[in-house]
């Protein structure tokens, strides 16, 4: 789905918009378009748009806007259109929207949960020690993934990390932690911690633990304290 583009000052979206289709044109793209030309004469039909006042009648409308299907998203949290540098997303489900800076998968591109998580994160300015830093991951291609990642916690000889990541096809999020460097963990009290929490190990040298949408934030505070509790010791194992 292409929202916008801004790569020469010129908004490809709205010209093909207001295009007629074409005489060949399929029935399924004629009615396409039909169904996207009445969703902007609603706009102009709305009685809060008044011409003289553009921008603060279509912000009335934006703020008065009631669904709660994936759109919503996008109107309470504006943010997530800068990423957007040509204006694609990709629409699979309700649960699974990935945000393209560019045009192709093979490019940049973000998870829309787990980047909407971040932003969350970002603007409460959570406290994420004992970690260093956090952001969010950017993917390439379809083999990549895209999610959260707090960086560095720092135990004996040893750095770790800890990422957070939304599973679309099961609605669950799932936290991975492990060495920067991806050799085992052999510190018993970091593995003691994670298994007090209910951290399992899995492949890749790495424990996990999955979670539903509304437990993420309460387990990423479990994990924040079961570390700051054993410390962040820099003597050699």
């Amino acid at each position: 789905m292409e929202l916008s583009t801004k790569a020469n000052l010129r908004d490809y979206s709205w010209k093909r918009l207001f295009r007629l289709p074409a005489d060949f044109s399929k029935n399924t793209e004629v009615e396409d378009w039909r169904t996207k030309i009445y969703l902007v004469k609603q706009v102009f039909d709305d009685p809060r748009f008044e011409i003289n006042r553009l921008e603060d009648s279509l912000k009335d409308i934006v703020d008065s806007f009631a669904e709660t299907d994936w759109r919503t998203d996008f109107i309470r949290i504006p943010k997530l259109l800068d990423y957007l540098e040509q204006g694609f997303i990709q629409w699979i489900s309700e649960n699974e929207i990935y945000l393209y800076k560019n045009s192709q998968r093979n490019h940049l591109h973000r998870e829309l949960q787990s980047y909407i998580l971040y932003l969350s994160y970002r603007e409460q300015n959570i406290d994420y020690g004992p970690f260093k830093d956090y952001d969010h991951k950017e993917a390439r291609g379809t083999d990549d993934y895209s999610g959260i990642v707090f960086h560095d916690y720092p135990y004996k000889a040893s750095t770790y990390n800890l990422r957070i990541r939304y599973f679309p096809h099961e609605g669950f999020y799932r936290f991975y932690f492990a060495k920067v460097n991806n050799q085992p963990i052999k510190a018993a009290k970091v593995i003691d911690a994670l298994s007090q929490i209910k951290f399992e190990p899995a492949e890749d040298n790495c424990y996990v633990r999955k979670v539903k949408k509304e437990s993420v934030n309460n387990l990423l505070k479990k994990v924040k304290n079961a570390l700051s509790e054993i410390g962040s010791a820099v003597e050699l194992a």
